[in-house]
């Protein structure tokens, strides 16, 4: 799949390997055409989330679907979820995207009953998005920006879904995960450089921005969510519990620990090959033997 934005911003998409690009994702995602619901209401409210990759966005997005507040989605992902939707409502011309027509069938077939929609727009999204901010000039928008605090966590964990293929529980892995030194040092800074585009979009916007950290969504995502959904009372979100189903493993945690002491001491090189690392001693091991020596 390919998108290409001319000089004009026109957005041409290339459909050829669409249905290949389909049978990857599975019916559970909120892209599938089960979830095109037209309930006749204006969109009066947008709540915006800005995320990274694996920052905990698809669990705050499946949340508040089950509350029934919106729909929260990547719907200007460029690689496979922009294309899927344009083909789907018929919105292509000549190859081109008809941006009015595909705003136009966001607005209604993802718009819940209340009045709102909502977007989940990654770092890398947002020069796409930057060609529809017209057409959310007329709607009330809320902005949340969601930050994992752990970032190697994160790179960690993005690397095994590209690796693997699985972005969450739905997802059924395509191939095998492999510790990759330069591929989780590559997803950090990934995240890092999509962090830094969002602050750099939200201060050029002079947006006003609630900060949502992953951690504190896990550990209390009832009183969370209350605080970044305006008018929501905390009795009426009754269901806190997401079907995706975590996928931290025994192998995400040997990775962080790996990766974690690899960088620090190579001062983010990383070492040359597979011996050079069970050659070094860990940080706990020389700590421990500096402390036994006294």
């Amino acid at each position: 799949m390919r998108i290409n934005i001319t000089e004009k911003n026109d957005i041409h998409i290339d459909t050829s390997d669409l249905s290949e690009l389909i049978a990857k994702i599975p019916v559970e995602d909120f892209i599938d055409i089960q979830f095109d619901y037209d309930y006749d209401v204006s969109t009066n409210d947008v709540l915006i989330i800005f995320s990274t990759p694996r920052s905990g966005s698809t669990l705050l997005s499946d949340l508040i679907n089950k509350n029934n507040i919106c729909l929260t989605h990547e719907y200007f992902q460029p690689y496979q979820y922009l294309p899927i939707l344009a083909s789907r409502w018929g919105c292509i011309r000549d190859g081109k995207l008809d941006k009015a027509a595909f705003l136009g069938n966001l607005f209604r077939y993802r718009t819940y009953p209340g009045g709102w929609l909502g977007v989940n727009l990654h770092g890398e999204h947002l020069k796409i998005f930057s060609k529809f901010e017209k057409g959310f000039a007329d709607v009330r928008k809320h902005f949340i920006h969601i930050i994992r605090r752990d970032l190697i966590s994160q790179a960690v964990s993005y690397e095994i879904a590209i690796q693997t293929g699985k972005w969450s529980s739905y997802f059924d892995s395509q191939a095998d995960a492999n510790y990759n030194f330069t591929g989780i040092k590559t997803r950090l800074e990934s995240i890092q450089s999509q962090n830094a585009i969002i602050s750099a979009f939200i201060k050029s916007r002079n947006i006003s921005c609630t900060i949502l950290y992953y951690e504190d969504l896990v550990e209390n995502p009832k009183d969370t969510i209350q605080s970044i959904i305006p008018d929501v009372k905390t009795d009426s979100l009754l269901l806190m519990e997401s079907g995706l189903k975590r996928q931290a493993s025994s192998r995400s945690k040997e990775w962080i620990e790996r990766f974690s002491l690899e960088y620090f001491e190579t001062n983010g090189d990383g070492y040359n090959n597979e011996n050079a690392f069970k050659n070094k001693q860990s940080l706990k091991e020389r700590f421990k033997s500096i402390f036994n020596a006294r």
